[in-house]
């Protein structure tokens, strides 16, 4: 048997079975308090990868088809600061955040985008 036929068998045989397992990992993340959305796209990043592995021939059906959705309803709503809110926040910053702010809300720009400026 070549590397490549062990490797395939050990796919097959590391995925038998895997769907309980994942499942109760995935609700033990959502009782850490991880959101729907964050666990839905774990779900959707090992589905993926199966269905990577039945197109590559490394399993012959997909080992997560029967994973439950997980609610992904957002759990606070988040709105936009009205201008009034907006100018009581740059009142009270000091000058060098003052001009982060502004930037940011100027451009758009996200946290770790403003931070590689």
């Amino acid at each position: 048997m070549n590397d490549r036929n062990k490797r395939r068998g050990s796919v097959k045989g590391d995925m038998n079975g895997v769907l309980p397992i994942v499942e109760k990992a995935l609700r033990e993340l959502q009782a850490q308090c991880s959101d729907g959305k964050t666990l839905s796209n774990y779900a959707a990043s090992l589905k993926a990868f199966c269905a990577w592995c039945i197109e590559r021939g490394y399993l012959a059906e997909h080992p997560l088809a029967g994973l439950a959705e997980f609610d992904t309803t957002p759990q606070t709503m988040r709105r936009a600061l009205t201008p009034q809110e907006f100018h009581r926040i740059l009142d009270a910053a000091p000058e060098h955040r003052r001009i982060l702010y502004e930037t940011a809300a100027c451009s758009g720009l996200r946290r770790n985008e403003l931070r590689s400026l």
